[in-house]
């Protein structure tokens, strides 16, 4: 970066910088691969070293297991041992002096003999119950075997004692393991040993936890007999720090002879950098003074000759034809931002003319651009709407989002081949809502990929307002404001529909007021319109939600009572009506008496006839009831 007349980074600093940051990673990578190599020997030796070892406390540790076990079976088979086993009254005599013998190596703990039922002849120690209690017992009584086993840290033989080819009892010895396991783990202090026994450990040397060590397992094979039978499994390790010790000091050597070499590096790399970068300043000074000042008339060489000097003449050419292309060039940019000018003034002035919200929209990062009547025809600020695609959809009316969305993944998906033109409802900031009209035309790449969509949209909440009035003209009486003849049948079919669909019963009743012509005769149309106000009044307040009031014209009026379950279910809504038509009408202090005349008409979805029959229908069950003497209801009859 280049600010103020000074470099953030010169050429030299890079030079330095990246010839030393090179010999760097040399040195490094050397320093690497040359620790790598000699951890994987050390590891190798060390392994090796722990391999033997291992081998060799197995080897000592298993020969004397097999060496107590060899002693033991011997001493059941002494004679001495026999002849006390059979002689009860020379049994002090004879064992004392053998067990004492037996003992003198120091490893053994207790020594007991049973007969073959498992009681007591001769113990050391009170505390065999467990193992006379055994399977092991059992066992090596049974197969007159001797049985090894290892139990709470101890060795464990149980020899069989035979007379005549028979067993008679055994021999239960037990051996400290520990004691004899430390006879042959006397090794250095920086290796230790570990020993387990179905997983768990049992006897630990030399071992610190918060020491590292490269640890070697040893599993017993079948040549190690009793570590074998037992289960055994030997663990030796030694201590990191100790056998990595010549890698310490070799590289701490190496280290610093390359700490000298990146010195010398960097010293190296500065003077080439110098070299390099003082003729390049020198062109850049001459750069910089073109920049404000013309150049001289000739060249003025660097003094470098070689690539820079070529570099500076032919700036120096360069330079001089761009001076005069200058001049001219900025004449044009004058002339072309002044007429750009008056045309965006031009632009500004048809958008603010039209009253329309301009918004462009980046289809690659969904930023959406407004202009300030775009927010202002909503009653927002321009810096209450946040620029995304989001804001558009949180003000979309719910009802309008999937047709909106669809119309513009029509467009797009045409590569804008078809016309954009949309109505939605967007919400204003009181909460209302505004009908929009939407238009637009959208930019495309050359693979048809949608960058940007730009368009217009305009308020036509009004237009809508006046031809939802408009239509709500069409569609209900202008003096009751009841749905009409026209609005009455398209839900009079619908209704039919949904009979025919949900298995229920409709009623229609066509009602003509009775006494009607009398009371526009007497008191004239103003009376007369306010009677039929207040008939439909009454009408309003008889009907259930999903019933239809309409006036046809005149004094005649249709209700349509849906959801019936049986055609009885009427008839107290007949009666309702009937006594709410005759009842006092009081206009302009006239107390007025009229009735009315009722036919009732029902469909159910089994007949095949259209909504003009089935009015019909009830209009002839209406002259059938005022012919009967008026104020009454008739049921139309096939």
């Amino acid at each position: 970066m280049f600010r103020d007349g000074k470099f953030k980074k010169s050429i030299a600093t890079k030079v330095v910088t990246q010839i030393t940051t090179f010999v760097a990673i040399i040195i490094v990578l050397l320093l690497c691969f040359i620790a790598y190599s000699d951890v994987t020997y050390l590891q190798e030796k060390a392994n090796e070293n722990l391999q033997k070892k291992a081998q060799d406390l197995a080897r000592d540790v298993n020969q004397k297991f097999e060496y107590l076990r060899e002693k033991t079976e011997l001493l059941g088979k002494n004679e001495l041992i026999i002849n006390a086993f059979v002689d009860v009254d020379s049994r002090d005599k004879y064992l004392f002096p053998l067990i004492k013998n037996f003992r003198e190596d120091g490893y053994l703990n207790k020594l007991s003999i049973v007969d073959f039922d498992g009681r007591i002849v001769f113990q050391t120690d009170t505390n065999i119950a467990t193992v006379i209690k055994s399977h092991e017992l059992r066992m090596a009584l049974s197969l007159s075997r001797t049985i090894t086993y290892f139990k709470d840290n101890e060795l464990i033989f149980i020899v069989p004692i035979n007379y005549y080819n028979t067993t008679q009892g055994a021999i239960i010895a037990t051996f400290n393991i520990k004691n004899i396991i430390d006879q042959y783990t006397q090794l250095e202090n920086f290796i230790y040993t570990k020993l387990y026994h179905d997983g768990e450990e049992f006897y630990s040397k030399n071992y610190e936890n918060h020491k590292s060590y490269s640890t070697y397992k040893f599993v017993c094979d079948k040549n190690h007999t009793v570590f074998h039978d037992l289960g055994i499994k030997l663990e030796i390790g030694i201590l990191q720090t100790t056998y990595l010790q010549p890698l310490h000091k070799q590289l701490t050597f190496l280290s610093i002879v390359g700490f000298f070499v990146l010195i010398i590096a960097i010293l190296l790399s500065y003077n080439l950098a110098r070299t390099i970068a003082d003729p390049i300043l020198k062109l850049y000074t001459k750069v910089t003074q073109a920049s404000s000042n013309p150049l001289e008339e000739h060249y003025e060489p660097l003094g470098t000759d070689d690539e820079l000097e070529i570099l500076g003449y032919a700036f120096f050419k360069k330079t001089k034809a761009l001076e005069a292309l200058n001049k001219d060039l900025h004449v044009k940019i004058k002339e072309a931002t002044e007429a750009l000018e008056e045309e965006r003034n031009v632009f500004s002035l048809a958008i603010e003319g039209s009253k329309d919200g301009l918004w462009d929209w980046n289809l690659q990062n969904d930023h959406f651009q407004f202009s300030e009547r775009y927010a202002i025809m909503l009653g927002y600020m321009p810096e209450e709407l946040p620029h995304n695609i989001g804001m558009f959809l949180d003000l979309l009316h719910p009802d309008d989002r999937i047709k909106a969305q669809g119309v513009v993944k029509k467009y797009l998906d045409s590569y804008g081949k078809e016309d954009y033109e949309n109505t939605f409802r967007l919400k204003a900031k009181d909460g209302s809502w505004c009908w929009i009209l939407g238009r637009g035309k959208a930019l495309f790449d050359s693979d048809g990929t949608p960058l940007r969509f730009v368009g217009f949209n305009t308020d036509i909440s009004l237009l809508i307002e006046a031809q939802e009035k408009l239509d709500n003209i069409a569609k209900h009486d202008a003096l009751t404001h009841l749905p009409n003849r026209f609005l009455l049948s398209e839900l009079l079919t619908r209704a039919m529909h949904g009979a025919k669909r949900n298995q229920n019963i409709l009623a229609l009743l066509f009602i003509d007021l009775d006494g009607f012509k009398s009371i526009n005769d007497t008191y004239g149309h103003d009376v007369d319109d306010k009677v039929l106000i207040t008939i439909a009044d009454r009408m309003n307040k008889l009907i259930r939600v999903n019933d239809i009031a309409s006036r046809l014209g005149g004094d005649e009026f249709v209700v349509v009572v849906s959801d019936l379950k049986t055609k009885d279910e009427i008839i107290p809504i007949l009666k309702r009506f009937l006594k709410e038509f005759s009842s006092t009408i009081t206009v302009n202090g006239n107390s007025l008496h009229i009735s009315a005349s009722i036919g009732v008409n029902f469909y159910s979805g089994e007949d095949n006839i259209d909504y003009e029959t089935f009015i019909n229908q009830a209009d002839q069950a209406m002259y059938t009831a005022k012919y009967s003497g008026k104020n009454q209801y008739k049921f139309f009859n096939f």
